[in-house]
């Protein structure tokens, strides 16, 4: 077993290294071939070494229980891997037969495909109409809406670079609304595969968190947090001079003039 841990540690640093190199050529220029290209690489070898290696949960699984203790109380190499093989153990009651473990492992590409989608279209096929500033002619994207315009101290052109990423994102509203559909319903069949009460029980497993406490969050942010941010948008409609305050001033900065230098 630590044989097999340790080799499957190595070759999972070897893959993500590769997969984060393919994964940030296709950030830098998502329009480019080459980078889409590399990327499918990338996402391709991830599924076939999840495939290759969905035996591991499974034939731990099989052993008898409290096997899997024993060895860790009797080889210490097995401690960095402690965490893992706990997880592993609690999802005893949820995890299927070896073959289909397998097989949806080999399909993780496509099961992944909503998102895959959702990438493409941000990165390469997305585009919005450039707007006018101080008598130029300004470009709007993702990155030049979220990272300057909509943080720019002039309503006029926070409002004017909203509307027209508004209108950009609209087109494609039809589409990125399938892709969702589609991941919805995945996730909805695979909890009723695996026997979770419920999709969100299976999304919050990974994370050790409680429906209860889930629940609890999302309670005291109606109940307790959204009122004192509704004073706090009414306290910015004060101080950035506005008739009303819409989505697109959230970002507005209260004092323009501040603007410390950050080292790395």
């Amino acid at each position: 077993l630590l044989a097999c841990l340790t080799e499957y540690e190595r070759l999972r640093e070897r893959m993500t290294r590769a997969a984060a190199y393919a994964s940030l050529r296709f950030a830098e220029d998502g329009s480019d071939p080459r980078n889409q290209a590399v990327n499918a690489r990338g996402r391709a070898l991830m599924a076939q070494m999840g495939a290759a290696f969905a035996f591991l949960p499974s034939e731990l699984l099989a052993l008898p229980e409290g096997t899997v203790e024993r060895y860790l109380d009797e080889e210490p190499g097995l401690g960095p891997f402690r965490r893992w093989l706990e997880q592993v153990l609690a999802r005893r009651a949820h995890t299927l037969h070896p073959e289909t473990e397998s097989a949806l492992a080999a399909l993780s590409e496509v099961t992944g495909a909503p998102y895959v989608i959702y990438n493409q279209a941000q990165a390469g096929d997305m585009r919005f109409d450039p707007i006018v500033a101080d008598g130029k002619t300004v470009p709007v994207s993702f990155s030049t809406y979220e990272e300057s315009l909509e943080r720019s101290a002039d309503a006029g052109i926070r409002r004017a670079a909203f509307r027209s990423f508004s209108a950009g994102l609209r087109r494609y509203q039809n589409t990125l609304a399938a892709a969702f559909a589609a991941e919805v319903k995945k996730n909805v069949v695979l909890a009723r595969l695996r026997g979770y009460e419920s999709t969100a029980h299976m999304l919050l497993e990974p994370q050790e968190v409680s429906i209860d406490v889930y629940h609890n969050i999302l309670d005291v942010i109606q109940t307790e947090l959204a009122p004192h941010m509704r004073r706090y948008a009414r306290l910015r409609r004060r101080v950035l001079g506005l008739d009303r305050l819409l989505y697109c001033d959230i970002e507005a900065p209260l004092d323009p003039e501040y603007n410390p230098s950050i080292t790395f």
